[in-house]
């Protein structure tokens, strides 16, 4: 699952190509639905595509629309990277996914609202 943002003043079209200005990313091993798949966040990202490309306040009006309240009782499993003086190890963490996704998305849009850039657009892959 990755997270891409670019610049661009007009919608990108399907063939343009574009320099990544920001790229968020996380890997799962495997392909067997652990994690936070892109499937994942567009089911409770309301009305959310996969591969579409949003303007950065569209992204904001989605998540501002999308209903963080009802109660979801469907879990996954992250595996955390960490480095240590004894080597590198992996760590799974049991987390909901609906407050996983609720935070991953408003933290991606506060993140490049930072930057105070009109012509940001993302999309999930």
């Amino acid at each position: 699952m990755a997270v891409r943002a670019i610049l661009s003043p007009h919608p990108p079209g399907p063939s343009e190509k574009f320099d990544d200005f920001w790229v968020g990313a996380f890997e799962a091993d495997g392909d067997d639905g652990a994690g936070l798949t892109v499937a994942g966040i567009v089911t409770f990202l309301a009305d959310a595509e996969p591969a579409r490309w949003y303007r950065l306040s569209e992204l904001r009006d989605l998540i501002d629309k999308s209903d963080w309240h009802t109660d979801d009782d469907q879990w996954t499993i992250l595996q955390i990277k960490m480095n240590t003086i004894s080597g590198a190890q992996k760590v799974s963490i049991r987390v909901k996914i609906k407050p996983a996704v609720e935070d991953l998305c408003n933290s991606i849009s506060q993140f490049l609202h930072s930057f105070d850039e009109d012509n940001i657009w993302i999309r999930f892959e």
